[in-house]
């Protein structure tokens, strides 16, 4: 299965403004994405594994949110 050119397309824009950018997740962000989900997630978390299969799969699409050079969120898109 492929992925729709509208998911695929948004991989490669991202959005800055001052001190702040929203762009494409990598395999790079994997260890801030999982430090992130377990700082704001108790039960019911992502794990490393699904954020790798997430990141590299056509099906998908996961944004992050910076601020400052820090991984401030992230939206992931089945």
């Amino acid at each position: 299965m492929t992925a729709l050119p509208e998911v695929r397309s948004a991989r490669r824009r991202a959005v800055a403004g001052p001190g702040w950018a929203i762009r494409s997740a990598s395999t790079e962000d994997l260890d801030r994405l999982v430090e992130l989900e377990n700082r704001c997630f108790t039960y019911d978390r992502l794990s490393r594994r699904s954020f790798r299969h997430f990141l590299t799969t056509d099906t998908a699409a996961c944004l992050v949110a910076e601020r400052a050079g820090q991984l401030s969120g992230y939206a992931l898109v089945l």
